[in-house]
């Protein structure tokens, strides 16, 4: 979970916002859904890498700003570092329209690949 202080400046209520794991995956899922040659990797794909990250967060750095981790996988064929560009903008443009945070760091991990016989993501 993170949590974001929000300052009484301009009328704004003094409190704190927290945002779970999973809303933050859904923006990045949500944002990269239309990028062709990409997912997200799936939960409880029994991929080592995303079990052992299972319970990685999502922490502020600074007031106005997020560092996000993202795990993909990568379509074979397709270029990685040109996928994993067009993920980091597509996710940061997207949890910045919905969260407001003002610099938003997006560190892509690419867990695997798929090929057109493997299992879709489902979710």
């Amino acid at each position: 979970m993170i949590q974001h202080s929000a300052s009484p400046q301009g009328g704004a209520i003094p409190g704190r916002l927290t945002y779970a794991q999973p809303v933050l995956d859904k923006m990045a899922r949500h944002a990269t859904s239309g990028i062709e040659g990409l997912r997200m990797e799936p939960p409880g794909s029994g991929n080592l890498l995303e079990r052992f990250l299972l319970h990685r967060l999502v922490l502020p750095s600074g007031r106005r700003h997020l560092r996000m981790e993202v795990y993909l996988q990568a379509a074979r064929g397709w270029q990685i570092p040109d996928l994993c560009r067009r993920a980091q903008a597509a996710i940061a443009e997207e949890v910045g329209r919905l969260t407001h945070y003002e610099r938003i760091t997006v560190n892509v991990h690419v867990s695997g690949t798929f090929g057109p016989g493997d299992a879709e993501d489902l979710l």
